[in-house]
């Protein structure tokens, strides 16, 4: 009878851990909805190889009364790019994009990721509702970074045998919900890359970091992203946010 006790305290216990990592992980893509917000990006990408890409952009965030999420990027660089816009429209899980042609400014509509499918994708950062659910989510402990306590969670996808997919550990701030660091591991539980987030700083009193460091270690390439300008003001300029050819 003991024992029948005790095996259901650990399954009752693991359960409830499982709900509260859920829940943390909720917090975490919660923190700026309806929140408008600008920034400058520079992102320097250097492969193994020697290669090396850089890429600066103006980017706008806005949530508007129907709970669209509506964004906006302008490019600077690199120079085939310069000029271009790029648009996405988010409701209900589903995403619309757009973007202008290089030089004639032509607007068209895009299917898929926008950039080439080795370039880095900021949705490659994004931790979704999907990337939630479904999957085994549990509190392992606690560490400090970044001079701030975290959890440490893990988030577990399996298949449809019980098997271990993929796993991601993830290191959040037990006071703002903010993500300071990821490890990606694969099937065999090796790491396949390593996310750190620093320079922490607070803007309207929103906490940000300014630079993303990413170690892709499978794709063989090192990430440096750095945020300036970054503002949190009440974007009034909505007609920017709809798309529109140049010309």
């Amino acid at each position: 009878m003991k024992n029948i006790f005790f095996s259901l305290l650990i399954i009752n216990t693991s359960f409830v851990f499982s709900i509260e990592a859920s829940n943390i992980l909720y917090k975490t893509i919660e923190r700026f909805k309806g929140i408008d917000r600008y920034l400058l990006v520079e992102i320097n990408e250097k492969k193994n190889n020697g290669k090396h890409k850089n890429r600066i952009f103006e980017s706008w965030t806005h949530w508007d009364s129907l709970g669209t999420k509506k964004e906006r990027v302008l490019m600077f660089k690199p120079d085939n790019l310069k000029g271009v816009n790029f648009w996405s429209h988010t409701k209900n899980g589903v995403t619309d994009k757009w973007m202008t042609l290089p030089k004639i400014g032509k607007l068209k509509k895009v299917k898929g990721r926008f950039g080439k499918k080795d370039d880095f994708d900021f949705t490659e950062l994004e931790l979704k509702e999907d990337n939630i659910e479904g999957h085994v989510n549990s509190i392992i402990g606690e560490e400090m970074v970044n001079d701030r306590f975290c959890y440490v969670i893990t988030n577990v996808k399996k298949n449809k045998n019980g098997e271990i997919k993929s796993t991601r550990k993830i290191w959040v701030d037990k006071n703002d919900y903010i993500i300071h660091k990821v490890v990606y591991f694969n099937k065999k539980n090796k790491i396949t890359k390593e996310i750190f987030l620093t320079n922490l700083t607070s803007v309207n009193n929103n906490y940000v970091f300014k630079e993303i460091k990413i170690n892709d270690i499978k794709k063989k390439k090192n990430i440096l992203i750095k945020f300036s300008n970054i503002s949190f003001d009440k974007i009034i300029d909505l007609e920017m946010l709809e798309p529109k050819s140049l010309n």
